[in-house]
């Protein structure tokens, strides 16, 4: 089994609690590839992007509002990814990296 299934929150037959956490996961593996190739200790090209990533891993979302949180963290996900180039330059992760995986699939 590819990683990125592991983190994949557009699975089928995942429930609205396991796509919620996926999702978090997919922040949170974005915000650390961005503190990781970023050339400075906070990164430039997106601070605002990075606050919100903070905000929505640090927040409580209700049962019912779960769905449209993983909604939410999708996009800032992908912003993030794409905000990534402006401090991490053109590099791009392996193909077995799972962020890379699953925002490819989101992609499609």
């Amino acid at each position: 089994m590819r990683t990125g299934h592991l983190t994949d929150p557009t699975r089928c037959g995942l429930t609205s609690s396991d796509r919620f956490q996926r999702s978090l996961k997919l922040v949170a593996l974005a915000v650390d590839e961005m503190n990781r190739c970023s050339r400075t200790p906070t990164p430039t090209a997106a601070p605002d992007l990075v606050d919100a990533a903070n905000k929505a891993l640090k927040a409580r979302v209700a049962a019912l509002r779960q769905n449209a949180a993983t909604e939410a963290n999708l996009d800032l996900t992908e912003r993030l990814w794409q905000a990534r180039g402006k401090d991490c330059g053109s590099s791009t992760p392996g193909s077995d990296d799972p962020l890379a995986l699953v925002l490819a699939k989101i992609d499609q």
